[in-house]
């Protein structure tokens, strides 16, 4: 139902660009295990999701000041690139908090 909701939020706003970003709020557990060692997690997913740029928006510095536990996570790309990745971080996410193995998407 989520990734519905984000394919239709990415169709009814892109305007006929090449390139769109979408923020996510992601729990700042989430988001160590997301990049995984040296970045190596993250780089898998924007590789399998078409190139899609994957950047963390927030600082440490950041969530101290604001107290808040989500961080925020920017993904852009095309359309199919966008979807992808949402997609696969969503999965992420609740192999993480299900306790599951993680899946390794390699090309």
């Amino acid at each position: 139902m989520i990734i519905k909701k984000i394919t239709n939020y990415i169709h009814a706003t892109f305007d006929g660009r090449d390139s769109y970003s979408l923020k996510m709020l992601i729990n700042k557990v989430y988001v160590t295990k997301l990049i995984g060692a040296g970045g190596c997690m993250i780089q898998e997913i924007a590789s399998f999701a078409g190139g899609a740029s994957i950047k963390i928006l927030s600082s440490r510095l950041d969530e101290k000041k604001s107290g808040s536990h989500d961080i925020i996570v920017c993904i852009a790309g095309s359309t199919g690139a966008i979807q992808d990745a949402s997609c696969i971080i969503i999965e992420q996410m609740e192999c993480f908090e299900t306790g599951g193995t993680v899946f390794r998407y390699i090309i």
